[in-house]
């Protein structure tokens, strides 16, 4: 008899709960016998074997869920959205694992944390299981242009045919749907994946994946920051978006090639997914010391890089603590 969970969302009903939820419900706990609960915050269900999800990017959680997640029995904690990093994380100690999105940090340095794929918004799951080869389009890319998007599309408008669209902010009214963009991921062969606003990985990597894409895109602080999530992928890794076009460039050159690489991405994408989700269950299982996935290794190994780890920290942390000293010093001249 299988084990039962209790999936618990501690997340305020709406949005917050239901942009993820096929992720994590549908495919990535699909396999998993489980309870699911909504509480919207309130902090009330209390149940053994627990799947605790909350979201925040704020520095401390609050005195509520502190003291909720200190009630329950060795819960697993499902942490998402702490794309800033700066965190207050000496809680996690009281959880059996702690699984967070939004991006892998080398900081992070307790042993029973384990950082996942940021995923895909729900509507995006291909249920089909199947891709098409032959696509019309090079390269497509959906939403608000900042920070090196600018760049990067300046980088990639040579290549064409191409389609992208520039919304004015992340879920502003002016953005494409999600049946809309996966019609335009069928007919791509590339999917530019850049940075999000403080953090490299966003959801259109997953989402791309999904149907049958080769996400683009470029070292992070110099280094390949992807495999941290997803082990060993085929992605293209650029040093620059120029670097990058040109990799695109040499499979476009080269049709056998393009077509080999567009197998390798959608072959090891379907493989990757099946041990993620048997490495979930070892981990919430209290069998962590069994997963297979190489990303998992990388990230116990980079907590002994202390050159990596300050790179981080300068990034995530005092640059932060920067920007905030300098705001405050501006406004005091006012």
């Amino acid at each position: 008899m299988k084990k039962q969970f209790s999936l618990i969302y501690q997340t305020k009903d709406g949005l917050q709960t239901t942009f993820e939820n096929q992720y994590w419900n549908d495919w990535l706990l699909e396999k998993v016998e489980k309870e699911i609960v909504y509480d919207d915050r309130k902090c009330s269900v209390f149940k053994s074997d627990s799947l605790v999800v909350y979201s925040t990017n704020n520095f401390n959680i609050s005195t509520q869920l502190k003291e909720y997640i200190f009630k329950l029995e060795q819960p697993v904690l499902v942490h998402l959205s702490n794309e800033g990093q700066n965190h207050k994380a000496n809680y996690y100690k009281q959880a059996l694992a702690v699984l967070r999105t939004a991006s892998w940090n080398p900081t992070t340095a307790y042993d029973n944390v384990f950082t996942l794929p940021l995923g895909f918004q729900s509507g995006y799951l291909n249920t089909t299981n199947q891709y098409e080869q032959k696509r019309e389009l090079i390269w497509c890319f959906a939403g608000a242009i900042k920070q090196n998007r600018k760049e990067m599309l300046d980088t990639l408008e040579n290549l064409s045919p191409n389609w992208y669209f520039k919304s004015s902010e992340w879920g502003s009214s002016d953005m494409k749907s999600t049946e809309e963009l996966i019609e335009i991921y069928k007919k791509s062969i590339f999917a530019p994946t850049p940075f999000g606003n403080i953090n490299y990985e966003c959801f259109r990597t997953m989402e791309s994946l999904e149907w049958g894409c080769i996400p683009v895109t470029t070292a992070f602080l110099g280094i390949d920051a992807y495999k941290y999530v997803y082990g060993d992928h085929p992605f293209i890794v650029g040093e620059d978006w120029k670097d990058a076009v040109a990799k695109m460039a040499v499979l476009l050159a080269d049709e056998s090639a393009l077509i080999r690489k567009q197998k390798e991405v959608w072959d090891w994408y379907r493989a990757f997914k099946k041990e993620l989700q048997e490495d979930v269950l070892k981990i919430i299982s209290g069998h962590s010391s069994k997963v297979t996935g190489k990303q998992f290794q990388y990230q116990k190994e980079s907590r002994r890089d202390l050159k990596l780890r300050w790179r981080f920290f300068k990034h995530f942390t005092l640059n932060v603590y920067w920007k905030r000293i300098l705001g405050k010093a501006k406004r005091s001249q006012n």
